[in-house]
């Protein structure tokens, strides 16, 4: 260890030794002051109740008035019936709030049964009438405003409660249609598949197609009474048979009025008197002169030849 430290604890501890001694006479002395680890001795303030002096400064203070102007009323506790027995040693149950605001209407309510046969003594209406008018303190334009303003907010939150309602029903409506859609897809393809199991063996029937009334359908009667047998003869109705007598018993349509070579060259049933026709000029009454005929008259002397006749 370096000489220089130790020298310089053994300084140290003599020069504690010489600090303790003096402050053991200085405390011998009674110059010393309290430190931290001595509890210090404060002064307990007295609170005098100096009653005489508070009932002089009581009476300076009090006018001699009417009770008309004071209404001041006394009152005894109020009863507030049977408390614990905490209550009763401790602070009377002034802790408990239900108690304490009991007790408060209570002894206003002696008040009142106090002081209103006092005040019918002295003529004073106790009662408001039914034609009493207050005015407002705020204006009528200020509270229309003030009104205004809640019915906006009311409609709001109505508006508001309504679209989130009307949100709701559509959802809900959309789950249905779909669940709907889906039973409906289902039962398609079930039918579907008893149909072709029902195709590949006629044993196993679906049950759509016979409910157990006995009133069921046969799949393969569907169609079997319009087909018909070609070795059965065939039964015109009285309708057929008429148009038959009529317009004949079918056949070829087209083609039957064409001419033939032999038709054409046919000449029996001509007559010259019923096929031979004037010419249409000659029709129209215009003169001919041997093969050609004569020029047609102008636009205005066809018109006086047709006033004229």
């Amino acid at each position: 260890m370096d000489p220089v430290s130790d020298s310089s604890v053994e300084l140290s501890d003599e020069e504690s030794d010489g600090s303790d001694e003096e402050l053991q006479e200085l405390f011998a002395q009674g110059k010393l002051q309290p430190g931290l680890n001595i509890p210090v001795l404060t002064k307990k303030k007295i609170y005098i109740n100096n009653t005489v002096d508070m009932k002089e400064k009581l009476e300076e203070l009090r006018l001699d008035l009417d009770w008309i102007e004071s209404l001041d009323v006394t009152t005894n506790l109020p009863d507030l019936g049977e408390e614990d027995d905490k209550d009763k040693t401790t602070d009377g149950g002034v802790h408990d709030d239900f108690k304490r605001e009991m007790a408060f209407y209570k002894q206003a309510q002696s008040a009142v049964e106090v002081a209103l046969p006092k005040l019918r003594e002295l003529g004073v209406k106790t009662r408001r009438p039914a034609t009493y008018f207050a005015e407002m303190v705020k204006s009528d334009e200020h509270m229309t405003k003030v009104s205004q303003v809640m019915m906006s907010k009311q409609q709001a939150a109505e508006k508001s409660e309504k679209a989130r309602k009307q949100r709701e029903l559509k959802k809900y409506g959309k789950k249905v249609q779909r669940q709907v859609l889906q039973r409906k897809e289902k039962e398609k393809k079930e039918a579907l598949e008893a149909v072709k199991r029902y195709k590949k063996d006629k044993r196993q029937k679906p049950s759509f197609l016979d409910d157990g009334d006995g009133d069921g359908f046969d799949v393969e009667a569907i169609g079997s009474k319009q087909r018909k047998d070609a070795s059965a003869p065939t039964r015109k109705s009285r309708r057929q048979t008429a148009k038959d007598l009529k317009f004949g018993f079918g056949g070829k349509k087209r083609g039957v009025k064409r001419n033939t070579a032999d038709s054409a060259a046919d000449m029996s049933t001509f007559s010259s008197t019923k096929h031979s026709m004037p010419s249409r000029k000659a029709r129209k009454g215009i003169p001919m002169k041997g093969k050609k005929p004569l020029k047609r008259l102008g636009k205005s002397r066809r018109h006086k030849q047709r006033k004229k006749k």
